[in-house]
């Protein structure tokens, strides 16, 4: 039922997208994704509220929810960010297109400890 919704959500939605591929297993929306290849979809009426992240291989996805927003990084191409802890465990933190504001996911309490963060550059 909820794929039916979601699915039916991006067909109706003029909505953005992303690609990259992630070198790394990760987190996100409390889902455990293995290195591959993701998009991320924007999925509300709102513009970008809601997002739909999708392996491209194995068509597992979950939606995350924008936290918030933050400034455009001049210069910048776009990119996803992973925070990761000392122990190598990752979570979707946040990501942007070139030019536009970042948006900032949720993070799970763990991702708040010491470590240090991971970009991947956009691309098909």
């Amino acid at each position: 039922m909820k794929t039916t919704i979601l699915l039916l959500m991006l067909a109706t939605a003029g909505f953005a997208q992303v690609a990259a591929k992630v070198p790394f297993p990760f987190e996100a929306g409390g889902v455990k994704f293995p290195e591959g290849k993701y998009a991320l979809s924007a999925i509300s009426a709102t513009h970008g509220t809601s997002w739909l992240l999708r392996n491209a291989e194995t068509m597992q996805s979950v939606m995350v929810i924008r936290q918030a927003q933050a400034d455009a990084r001049k210069g910048d191409q776009g990119a996803i960010r992973f925070r990761c802890t000392d122990a190598g465990r990752c979570a979707l933190a946040e990501f942007w297109q070139p030019g536009q504001l970042r948006t900032v996911l949720a993070t799970p309490k763990w991702a708040k400890e010491q470590g240090s963060d991971r970009l991947v550059a956009l691309g098909r």
